[in-house]
């Protein structure tokens, strides 16, 4: 999966932590169980950060 950086543009590639933990964030879940990353542009230096979190299941 790509992202753009949030300072230049560039796209930075990115994969999930784990497979459990496959849904990207830009903000973290309000569950409080997201998987906080940053990760660094090869373009510019900027670091970008990201949240990946678990599929929950849906309240009844």
């Amino acid at each position: 999966m790509k992202i753009d950086c949030r300072s230049c543009g560039h796209p930075i590639e990115v994969t999930p932590p784990s497979k459990d933990y496959e849904i990207k964030l830009n903000e973290p879940c309000p569950n409080g169980d997201s998987i906080e990353v940053n990760v660094r542009c090869d373009n510019c230096s900027a670091q970008t950060q990201i949240y990946w979190d678990a599929e929950h299941e849906l309240a009844v």
